[in-house]
């Protein structure tokens, strides 16, 4: 591989987000609640959002989300055992959805 990394820094002030009544969905932990609508979302193949949310904030899924959201939707697995199979196999790691223009308005570049 050739190049450099790049790590763009951003600040997010979620009191000001509640504030403007942007729709937030948290996610504290991997939950059947989170690998449900971590199957939703794969599963849609259009433009159109799965969700109503304009900031979703939950748990990291593992890389192998594919293979096991199949499983799933086969029936070869339970919502309890996608749970299990979809955390991420590191830290638990956190991440942030930002879906529409108001959202993003809201994150403020850090000079790194």
């Amino acid at each position: 591989m050739n190049g450099q990394p790049t790590i763009s820094c951003f600040e997010f002030d979620e009191t000001k987000a509640n504030k403007l009544g942007l729709n937030i969905k948290v996610f504290p932990d991997y939950t059947e609640e989170w690998a449900e609508f971590v199957v939703m979302n794969r599963k849609n193949n259009s433009d159109i959002p799965a969700h109503p949310y304009d900031i979703v904030i939950g748990p990291i899924a593992d890389d192998t989300v594919g293979v096991q959201i199949r499983r799933f939707i086969m029936g070869y697995m339970s919502a309890t055992d996608l749970v299990k199979e979809l955390k991420f196999k590191g830290d638990h790691a956190i991440q942030y959805f930002f879906g529409t223009p108001q959202a993003i308005k809201l994150l403020k570049r850090i000079e790194s």
